[in-house]
């Protein structure tokens, strides 16, 4: 999993276990970490708006995304995130590196892209896999026998481990 993760391109660090604690001692001194509201940190980074409106700029000329009517409250939260990944104090040093680096403003597009799953957020849904079509599914199985579940539409994975761990679960109860 780890290389699968690496090979997206989607990954802040890839580090050594030793060099974990490290580079978490270094992010917990950003001044952002320091601020008990992101918001608030926001307000103390950028001196002007001027900052934020380039990277709106700098974002739309490179993904035709324009961010502007997002709401600006999770947005700073994400710029921030980026600018404690790479270790940036300053909004305006942080808009030079966007500048200079049209792969950090895809990452920082994808960042603002929140991918949002609802599969346990219906419960009635859940409800009817597990009273009816889960165990029809598992109805006359062999054990063993391989089960193929495909989830259209799954953002993160999590709902098809999540039913992985029910069939498991099932399988080890009956």
């Amino acid at each position: 999993m780890p290389n699968t993760a690496a090979a997206t391109g989607h990954v802040d660090f890839i580090l050594s276990p030793e060099a974990i604690a490290s580079e978490i001692a270094k992010i917990s001194l950003h001044p952002y970490i320091s601020y008990p509201e992101p918001e608030e940190a926001f307000e103390v980074l950028a001196q002007n708006q001027e900052p934020l409106k380039t990277i709106f700029t700098l974002l739309q000329a490179e993904t035709k995304i324009d961010f502007t009517s997002y709401k600006h409250t999770t947005l700073k939260r994400r710029i921030l995130r980026r600018m404690v990944l790479y270790k940036f104090d300053v909004l305006e040093d942080y808009v030079k590196y966007l500048q200079s680096n049209p792969k950090e403003v895809e990452a920082l597009s994808q960042e603002f892209l929140i991918h949002v799953t609802s599969f346990f957020r219906d419960p009635a849904v859940f409800q009817v896999l597990t009273e009816q079509v889960f165990p029809s599914m598992m109805r006359g199985r062999v054990p063993n026998d391989p089960i193929r579940i495909w989830v259209a539409g799954c953002s993160t994975g999590e709902e098809v481990y999540s039913i992985a761990i029910w069939v498991v679960l099932q399988e080890m109860v009956s």
